[in-house]
């Protein structure tokens, strides 16, 4: 199973944007994502992001909305905003290498993030009265809901290189969505360079929490 993977790997990093674009096509075009992805990658196809480095397991662990978006989210992040002026040569490095990073994770990385998507919906619904949470539109959800089902993000994420007191990561790859429970501010999702969650909650447009209040404190504090 290593070895196979370790092939598909290769197979993706190195895919045209055609093939990539093709099997984005694929998935969008099927109303069982994971289904239809794992069968591309069976059928000799480009990996399934979701299921990259080894963490077969853990990606059956996550839910199946996880699984999809995590796979959405692998071929996403191959065109990035950049922030800033064109990066060096240097610097293209340190983005490859968080893009790599992001993909070979799998889904895991993406539900590291699910806890505090129910700290951000929570927050959000506590706030309101039952009345005024049905005249805004914002979802009941109980336990055994699936969050994730919530959740849009269908823009390519935005990689800035960090550096400094309250930005220390090597980057950060930030994605920006929407939400059901919050339709004006949407979500922010922060991994730093593409190894952990670092940041959920409504865009800010900062990486982490403590450069959003110029606390270093915060630093490490994944939802506020």
């Amino acid at each position: 199973m290593a070895d196979a993977q370790q092939v598909s790997s290769e197979i993706w990093l190195h895919a045209s944007w055609t093939e990539r674009e093709r099997f984005g096509r694929h998935i969008r075009g099927s109303h069982r994502w994971r289904d239809s992805a794992r069968s591309w990658h069976a059928n000799g196809g480009i990996i399934v992001p979701g299921t990259m480095g080894g963490n077969e397991r853990m990606a059956d662990v996550a839910s199946d909305s996880v699984v999809v978006l995590k796979a959405k989210l692998d071929l996403l992040v191959g065109a990035p905003e950049l922030f800033g002026d064109e990066p060096t040569p240097e610097e293209r490095v340190v983005i490859d290498e968080a893009i790599h990073n992001f993909r070979v994770a799998g889904a895991t990385v993406l539900d590291e993030a699910t806890p505090f998507l129910w700290e951000y919906y929570r927050s959000v619904a506590s706030a309101f009265g039952q009345r005024e949470r049905e005249e805004y539109g914002i979802p009941e959800l109980n336990g055994g809901a699936d969050i994730w089902d919530e959740v849009q993000l269908v823009s390519p994420p935005r990689i800035q290189l960090g550096g400094g007191r309250l930005q220390p990561g090597r980057s950060y790859i930030s994605f920006e969505g929407g939400v059901t429970w919050e339709l004006e501010h949407g979500l922010q999702l922060v991994f730093e360079h593409g190894l952990h969650v670092c940041k959920v909650g409504p865009y800010d447009d900062h990486n982490t929490n403590a450069h959003a209040y110029g606390r270093e404190d915060l630093l490490g504090v994944i939802f506020k």
